[in-house]
């Protein structure tokens, strides 16, 4: 029995939060890097896979309560069984568990900086047609490098009112991560994983780990674990939305009207530290669905937290 309970612990823990296969988001359409999406409506309801993950959710109540059992009562119910269908002790974990064991925490543990708006800025302003992307928001209305006149400046009275617009769209702002449970009630957004594997004893209050696994004997299978991300725009305008995560290749789709839009790639890939995968993009007021997708084909994914801005 103490053996059972030993490999109890180990297992029973790797909770591989696999709601849906992702391979299905590969096929969708795409826009070409360094292009900006055109401006995205916003969802009226969840994806279908979301929305029977919360179902689920809500109907989960407490377990009944049951009568505590008894000395008695247990050995009654091994006098039922038929002697010589004990099963023999493993003596080591399930491969499957074996290979997400090996991750451990990130290898990379230099204290990171907090994501600003400032700073995606200039990470888009680097990324292959970052520049150009730029330009075309701006053409398209964003308020980039408006910042404030000051008082008392030639040029201040016949741009009063455009300061102030510039200023009154940018204070708004979501970040979600373990310190606040992946959640936000005001402003509102939440996050879910899709192959997230939770080690025993107590949860990181920094990051989540994402594993891919594919096990035919258990029918188990993410080629491709990603972030659930769902925030609601307060006016129509420009975003960024962002991920704060360890080096991968990954993308960014956009869920509307049941199709998923892939709106953004990186190419992180072989970057040690955490790396910023921030989407300038122009959004509808309402609620927005995206999945950050992870395309490691192996190993540990790091998620920090997932933001979002408006300019």
């Amino acid at each position: 029995m103490k053996r059972i309970q030993k490999w109890s612990s180990v297992c029973l823990p790797v909770a591989l939060i696999v709601g849906v296969a992702v391979g299905w988001m590969i096929a969708q359409a795409q826009a070409p890097q360094g292009k900006l999406p055109p401006k995205l409506s916003a969802s009226s309801a969840p994806p279908s896979e979301v929305q029977e993950m919360e179902a689920s959710e809500k109907a989960a109540g407490p377990p009944e309560k049951k009568t505590p059992n008894t000395r008695e009562s247990a050995l009654q119910k091994l006098r039922s069984f038929r002697s010589g269908n004990a099963r023999p002790a493993s003596p080591t974990p399930p491969p499957e568990v074996q290979e997400v064991e090996k991750g451990g925490p990130p290898p990379d543990q230099t204290p990171r900086q907090k994501p600003t708006k400032e700073g995606l800025l200039e990470k888009i302003r680097q990324m292959p047609g970052g520049p150009e992307m730029i330009e075309e928001a701006k053409k398209r209305g964003a308020r980039i490098g408006m910042g404030p006149v000051e008082p008392g400046t030639s040029l201040s009275w016949l741009d009063l009112f455009r300061v102030k617009e510039a200023e009154a769209q940018g204070t708004f702002s979501v970040t979600l991560n373990p310190g606040n449970n992946w959640s936000s009630s005001s402003p509102s957004g939440s996050a879910k994983f899709y192959g997230m594997y939770l080690p025993s004893g107590p949860p990181s209050t920094t990051y989540v780990r994402l594993y891919t696994i594919s096990s035919a004997s258990l029918g188990i299978q993410v080629i491709q674990p990603s972030v659930y991300f769902a925030f609601t725009a307060p006016s129509d305008g420009w975003y960024i939305v962002n991920f704060d995560a360890s080096g991968v290749q990954a993308s960014l789709k956009h869920f509307e009207g049941g199709t998923y839009l892939t709106v953004a790639t990186w190419d992180n890939s072989g970057k040690t530290g955490t790396q910023s995968y921030p989407a300038l993009l122009e959004l509808m007021a309402g609620t927005h669905c995206f999945y950050w997708v992870s395309s490691a084909s192996s190993g540990a994914t790091y998620v920090y937290e997932a933001n979002a801005f408006n300019l």
